[in-house]
C-alpha cells in the first residue's frame, strides 16, 4: 500500500477516534445536565424547559405561566445557578 494511503487511512482512524470521544464526552454531559434537571425545583426546571429546550422567549414563558415579565427573568437566573451548582458537583 502506497505511503499516502497509508497515512490517510491513519489519519481517518485517528479523527475517528477523536470524534467518538468528543461524541462520548458530549453524551456524558448531556447526561449529567438532565440529571441535574431533574432535582430542580419544578418551577426552576419548567422555566428552564420552557425557555431553552421549548426556545419560548421570556415574554411568552410569562403569558404561559402567567407570571411578570421580571418574575420569569428572576427565575431563569436563579435556575441556572442553581443547575450550574448542580453540575459542578456531580
Amino acid at each position: 500500500m502506497p505511503d499516502a494511503i497509508q497515512k490517510q487511512i491513519e489519519t481517518t482512524a485517528a479523527e475517528s477516534a477523536d470524534n467518538l470521544e468528543i461524541t462520548l464526552q458530549k453524551t456524558n454531559r448531556s447526561e449529567l445536565i438532565r440529571a441535574a434537571l431533574m432535582k430542580l425545583p419544578a418551577a426552576d426546571r419548567d422555566i428552564l424547559n420552557l425557555v431553552y429546550f421549548h426556545e419560548n422567549s421570556v415574554e411568552d414563558c410569562a403569558l404561559i405561566l402567567n407570571l411578570p415579565v421580571a418574575t420569569v427573568k428572576t427565575r431563569m437566573l436563579s435556575a441556572r445557578k442553581k443547575l450550574a451548582e448542580l453540575v459542578q458537583d456531580a
